[in-house]
């Protein structure tokens, strides 16, 4: 006898009904940062392999004339020294372009990794904070960093670097941050222990 009381039980391997409590978790915003958080990397690694490039044939066409036959086995070797900056600078690379960000409406996603990844989530009740940050590079360029605070103990501070709209992304965060609060019931509250 099924009636409106006795519902039958849920087929094996069915997914279970959503609780009206716990609404279902969307995704709101995906990203990844700019190249630009890499600038000052790119730059300085850039002028080493140039540096080492100019070096180096200057050295094996034998225009040193203090080192005698030795300039050219030299520059050779300092030739070969240009794998360094090329694997540092592919490496900033690859990193930056594999980062991605994802905001949910219950938590957020980073994950990051070239031939590993690891993806670290945070549960959106737990934010303390949101502060956007512009270093000066990323200003010239329109971007900023968002530093999310958290009270969570494996990821006290997580920063979403070099984002397009990083104020409105804080908004978005923190609307979503709030309307967590609301459903798990939880408000951050702030004691002073000095003063107890």
């Amino acid at each position: 006898m099924t009636g409106p009381g006795n519902a039958p039980p849920a087929a094996a391997g069915a997914p279970a009904a959503a609780s009206p409590a716990t609404p279902e978790e969307k995704p709101v915003w995906e990203g990844s940062p700019s190249h630009w958080t890499r600038f000052g990397t790119y730059l300085f690694w850039s002028l080493v392999l140039a540096a080492l490039a100019v070096a180096g044939g200057w050295l094996r066409l034998g225009r040193c004339a203090f080192l005698g036959s030795w300039g050219p086995p030299i520059g050779l070797g300092v030739l070969a020294l240009l794998v360094v900056p090329l694997f540092v600078v592919l490496r900033a690379f690859l990193v930056t372009r594999t980062t991605r960000y994802k905001l949910t409406t219950q938590r957020i996603l980073s994950s990051a990794g070239v031939f590993s990844r690891r993806t670290d989530n945070l549960e959106l009740y737990r934010v303390d904070d949101l502060n956007v940050v512009q270093p000066f590079f990323l200003r010239l360029a329109g971007l900023a960093n968002l530093v999310v605070i958290t009270s969570d103990k494996t990821t006290p501070t997580l920063t979403l670097a070099g984002l397009r709209d990083a104020n409105g992304l804080r908004d978005t965060m923190r609307r979503h941050v709030e309307e967590c609060r609301d459903r798990k019931r939880t408000r951050v509250v702030d004691m002073d222990l000095d003063h107890f």
